[in-house]
């Protein structure tokens, strides 16, 4: 037995106590699968704020709050030195004569004859919509709508419930005007819901071009204009003459359209942090409860290792890498179970957060995440082996014989 190594003594003593084996290789599977569900939710979370401070342009927006924007208003608005690109857009109700809105969760269900209402949003540029620049809505087929272009853009959910795809017929009625437009673009994604009623849900939102919409609204009447400055050093000073020359509008720079979402990830990612805390705080309590055990129970094993001429250092790497097997097939079950219980955890947490974007999202583990998770897991063990180990090892050989009798 003295002539063996470290590592096959240690794969004899797994074979010969697989019950305790099973008991810590089950807990170190429980934990590490833990461990890196949480971080794919984190690393998603990540991906959307990073998504949002990457793709939405410096920039401001411009609407009246007692009634419709002016439309020369917004061409001064355009003109201003340092604006480099506008959009001017126009949200109205409408129905379809040949599609029916998607019944959207969480939305208010009203009476049939209040129904079959859906947005139109007629833009001038659909690229400057602070949804499809951060990300939440992406254009998966077609093109985004421009100044020169006609058409409209339907989420992928309304598309695939009415049977419409690229060139399909879409015909808008509004106060018994009637607009037939041409699908040219399916997007898909989740928005907030303000109004809770299923005409604002995201499903149920068209975006049309500008030039196509003369039957249906006043050109000269707006919801708002979007305004897009060259860097967002030239922000500050744009946003401050736009409020000098039209001081009777209201106006917010980009970064408050987010504010839900972002408040709703960092709510999330708090909820992470105190999760990983309490987890790591239990885990190693739990660990070297279990582990004083193991080590307990091993004690005989230990006198008689040192009765034979086995130095401390000798067995205490024999143990090391006992614990370094185990936690090594763990962190492989880890991994496969992780696929499951990411979606678990992260369904748990996000439907927490109570905003459709973020409940809306497939979390996916990415491998950084995934091994710096594991490297928490193995800091914990680490811990819990110190904490057991080293008073074991600590004690004079004499002392360790002297606890077999």
């Amino acid at each position: 037995m003295t002539g063996l190594s470290s590592p096959r003594l240690a794969a004899f003593s797994l074979q010969r106590r697989p019950a305790r084996s099973i008991i810590l290789l089950l807990l170190m599977t429980l934990i590490f699968t833990c461990l890196v569900a949480q971080s794919g939710v984190r690393a998603t979370m990540s991906d959307i704020s990073g998504a949002i401070d990457r793709n939405v342009g410096a920039g401001f927006t411009a609407h009246y709050s007692d009634g419709s924007l002016a439309r020369t208003d917004a061409a001064a608005l355009a003109k201003l030195p340092g604006v480099k690109a506008s959009a001017y857009e126009t949200d109205i109700l409408v129905k379809s004569k040949n599609a029916s809105p998607v019944a959207a969760a969480g939305a208010v269900q009203l009476d049939p004859e209040f129904a079959g209402e859906v947005t139109a949003t007629s833009t001038t540029d659909s690229r400057l919509n602070p949804l499809f620049e951060g990300k939440l809505f992406s254009l998966e087929e077609g093109e985004p709508l421009t100044s020169g272009s006609h058409g409209a853009l339907v989420h992928r959910d309304f598309a695939a419930k009415n049977h419409l795809t690229l060139g399909s017929p879409l015909t808008l009625v509004r106060e018994g005007q009637l607009m037939r437009l041409t699908v040219t673009g399916i997007f898909n994604g989740r928005a907030e819901n303000p109004s809770g009623l299923p005409a604002g849900a995201a499903e149920n939102r068209i975006f049309t071009a500008a030039s196509d919409m003369g039957a249906l609204i006043d050109p000269d009447a707006l919801t708002l204009a979007r305004f897009r400055t060259a860097s967002a050093k030239e922000l500050p000073a744009a946003l401050a003459n736009a409020r000098k020359a039209k001081p009777h509008l209201t106006f917010e720079d980009n970064s408050a359209q987010f504010r839900g979402v972002l408040s709703s990830i960092q709510g999330v990612e708090r909820l992470l942090t105190w999760l990983v805390l309490g987890l790591s705080a239990v885990s190693i309590a739990v660990l070297v409860l279990v582990l004083a055990f193991w080590a307990r129970g091993r004690l005989h094993e230990i006198g008689i290792l040192l009765s034979l001429g086995r130095s401390k250092g000798s067995i205490l790497r024999q143990f090391l890498v006992e614990i370094g097997l185990i936690g090594a097939a763990a962190a492989v079950f880890a991994l496969v179970a992780s696929i499951f219980a990411t979606h678990t955890v992260s369904d748990a947490l996000l439907a927490r957060s109570n905003d459709p974007v973020l409940e809306s999202l497939s979390p996916s583990t990415s491998p950084l995440a995934a091994l710096a998770a594991l490297g928490i897991g193995a800091l914990m063990v680490a811990i819990a082996v110190a904490a057991v180990l080293i008073p074991v090892f600590r004690r004079s050989p004499k002392s360790i014989l002297a606890s077999m009798s």
